[in-house]
């Protein structure tokens, strides 16, 4: 097409990847009849009715042993049929028009609850449950105090995810069961807390006592606080006390701080977070198999205020998976499976498949806190989520994430706190095996480096956010399609809704499917980060570099010019320092503004303020207004593309450095600008003539895959510039590790027979 002149041919709408009509309805969930479920699972493939159907086998009403028969207390015998209270192994299940509360601390340990009704617990006394699962289906509501009624201030309500040995893979074979799977309403409000305060002055080793900037709100003794660390190449240098007493804005600690927490600025930030709330989500074994986990599941009609998930998940990025993989990334080849333990999705807190509904009211999570997770802690999976000032402290993987890519909604005034893989593969540098962020993409297991936020979805608004103790990045964006494997086997690749972006009419209408990388950040700003390995780093946002592949392969419209003229990302008045490696980059970027961005280096050797000199950085890159101070480097700009730069303070050993980029390396270095080469941009769409949704390209040839022809140990089945092993007509050499390029495909990056 040419620009402002509509295209001949019709946009692809997720409508086009709906559930076939024919398939016959699942009775137990109804999203037609159930206004809490989703009216848009945009890439479903009949996922929604798939993981309801896993789930609620796990609570067949055939297999309950105890009915509470009537609306009452837990302790009562009126409450039950048959009078009697459930026993250690006890199936439960609480009917629709029923509301059991819980009101004592119960001993027993149950295998499962079922709720059609409403779970509560009193919120003015001390309770505490005991079981393995806990479901509830699209009516039942779970409510563990409200806004109205919270959970009283010297009470604590308890679930503790009971552990009876191993997960019984005959009974559960998708290993979904020892957690919360929540269906239907669920309202939690434990007593108000201020999550994270910063400190009026830098404590030092030695100190008993610190002043807070201001008084924190809930704070009491016994508190358990973390102090954040502030060393760029030790993420682990926060401490943690417990609160002695408090006095307004000082609070004093049960023993003396080891470390100093300084920042090389008197104005910089060093924060203080609190991880004590008295709703309490926890594992009674936190051996990382044996763990719960807790998911919201195809609703956003969900208020979590004040909470804590601690010792949970299961989902271990420390290894990584092996339940699933995808043969050469493809979306028109069913997946692998690999048959292992450690899956996807056991999050302490996952927000799954609620619906990304245009104008829809989000779930709110507010004031809680994740801590000790071998994966993740805050996920919003294809839903429409508001996160606000919550605390994820000990994670191993990512602390906030979008998991699919079509995910909105918002991150505001959130921390994150000492999030590390122990095996710091960033801080590896180039020749460790996992220091690229898609290390594992043949798995589709991202974020596992210990990010602060990973975004697949860029679409949300990232607000006054804290990221503090990074083994990775602060926030990496990697607006790619997740691919998934559909209950029938079948891969299926998430797309953004054109009708939750701006300008998204100038794709087509609404449903109509676009690419991640298409898709502009919802907002940047107010954001800091300090002790992290890496700043900000965008991947591929907006990028030219597959030029119209993708588009042609996933039948997806090639955006027009008048989108493009339109489309540009925004990075503005945040502020990161005491960073090891670098504090803001953008690889494969194109059409992004950073503005008013304050950086402060510690002045070592080989670090990096603002790095737009990568490969493919080529159009419309704006630096405006930047601080950038004691770093080796402070700006380094492609002396090949599109920059401009106006205004801002530089003050570092080299302040600005020009290089003609490298696709596999660092590039060459070069006194300044030079005469800009930059491809024209072809927008034909002619392949939206004959291309189907969801089906490969008429003229796309398949050579048949043999599982045997596949060791079971290790599949990749993906080869990159970072990968060395030799290849030749004789096979692999194990010796010499290279690649004999006479059998590369340049083009394409793919191997041909």
């Amino acid at each position: 097409s040419t620009p402002n002149t509509p295209l001949d041919q019709t946009p692809t709408t997720l409508a086009d990847h709906e559930r076939d009509p024919d398939e016959p309805d699942d009775p137990e969930h109804d999203h037609d009849a159930d206004s809490s479920a989703p009216a848009d699972m945009a890439h479903d493939h009949g996922h929604g009715a798939g993981d309801h159907a896993a789930v609620m086998a796990l609570v067949d009403p055939s297999a309950v042993t105890h009915v509470a028969a009537a609306t009452g207390n837990w302790s009562s015998a009126n409450t039950w049929d048959g009078g009697a209270e459930p026993a250690d192994g006890s199936r439960v299940h609480v009917p629709a028009g029923v509301t059991l509360t819980v009101d004592q601390v119960v001993s027993s340990e149950i295998k499962t609850i079922r709720v059609d009704g409403t779970l509560r617990f009193d919120p003015d006394v001390d309770t505490e449950l005991r079981v393995d699962t806990l479901v509830t289906s699209p009516t039942g509501t779970v409510e563990i105090g409200t806004s109205s009624a919270p959970i009283r201030p010297d009470v604590v309500a308890r679930v503790v995810f009971a552990d009876d040995g191993p997960i019984d893979r005959e009974w559960d074979p998708t290993l979904v069961s020892r957690g919360a799977i929540l269906h239907g309403k669920t309202t939690i409000y434990g007593s108000e807390k201020s999550s994270f305060v910063a400190v009026s002055q830098f404590p030092m080793a030695g100190d008993t006592s610190i002043r807070l900037a201001e008084g924190p709100l809930g704070w009491q003794p016994g508190d358990v606080v973390v102090v954040a660390g502030t060393d760029p190449k030790d993420p682990t240098g926060d401490e943690q006390r417990t609160i002695a007493s408090i006095d307004g804005d000082v609070i004093r600690f049960d023993s003396p701080l080891e470390l100093d927490h300084t920042a090389p600025r008197p104005d910089l930030e060093v924060h203080v977070a609190n991880l004590t709330r008295n709703v309490q989500f926890s594992s009674e074994n936190t051996d990382v198999s044996r763990r719960g986990h807790v998911m919201v599941m195809h609703t956003n009609d969900a208020s979590i205020d004040y909470a804590s998930f601690s010792g949970l998940g299961r989902s271990d990025k420390a290894t990584g998976y092996d339940d699933i993989e995808f043969i050469d990334l493809d979306p028109y080849i069913p997946a692998r499976v690999l048959g292992g333990d450690n899956v996807r999705g056991r999050y302490s807190l996952h927000m799954h498949r609620g619906g990304t509904a245009p104008g829809s009211t989000p779930a709110r999570v507010n004031g809680s806190v994740v801590s000790d997770d071998p994966g993740w802690a805050f996920v919003n999976h294809s839903s429409h989520v508001a996160f606000t000032d919550n605390v994820a402290y000990d994670i191993v993987g990512a602390a906030y994430y979008t998991e699919a890519g079509d995910e909105i909604g918002s991150f505001d005034g959130n921390i994150a706190m000492r999030i590390v893989n122990p095996n710091l593969p960033l801080k590896a540098g180039p020749e460790g095996d996992e220091f690229d962020p898609d290390a594992r993409e043949g798995r589709q297991d991202y974020g596992f480096q210990g990010d602060g936020m990973w975004l697949h979805s860029p679409n949300v608004r990232v607000e006054n956010n804290v990221f503090t103790g990074v083994s990775g990045h602060a926030l990496i964006i990697w607006p790619e399609g997740l691919l998934e494997q559909a209950p029938d086997g079948s891969t299926t690749k998430a797309f953004h809704d054109s009708a939750n972006v701006p300008g998204g009419d100038l794709i087509g209408p609404p449903g109509t499917r676009m690419q991640i990388m298409d898709v502009p950040i919802g907002s940047f700003t107010g954001n800091q980060a300090y002790s992290v390995t890496r700043g900000v780093q965008l991947y591929y946002l907006h990028t030219e570099f597959f030029g119209d592949g993708l588009h042609v392969e996933d039948c997806t419209l090639d955006p027009p010019a008048a989108y493009d003229d339109q489309l540009r990302s925004t990075f503005s008045d945040s502020t990161i320092w005491n960073v090891d490696q670098l504090a803001f980059a953008a690889p494969y970027a194109n059409r992004i503004t950073v503005e008013g961005l304050r950086l402060v280096g510690d002045g070592t050797a080989d670090t990096i303020g603002i790095d737009v000199g990568h490969f493919r950085n080529e159009r419309g890159i704006e630096i405006r207004d930047v601080t950038v101070e004691d770093f080796d480097i402070g700006v380094r700009i492609s002396a090949t593309a599109e920059v401009a730069s106006t205004g801002g303070t530089l003050s570092n050993t080299t302040d600005v450095q020009y290089v003609v980029p490298d696709e596999d390396g660092p590039g060459r270095i070069v006194d300044g600008p030079t005469v800009l080469d930059l491809d024209e941009l072809e927008r034909d769409n002619s392949h939206l003539e004959t291309c189907v949704p969801g089906q490969p390209p008429a003229d796309r040839e398949f050579e048949e895959f043999d599982d045997e022809d596949v060791d079971d140990e290790d599949v990749d089945d993906e080869f990159d510039d970072e990968f060395d092993d030799e290849f030749d007509d004789e096979g692999f050499d194990d010796e010499d590790d290279e690649f004999d390029d006479d059998e590369f495909d340049d083009e394409d990056d793919e191997f041909d027979d």
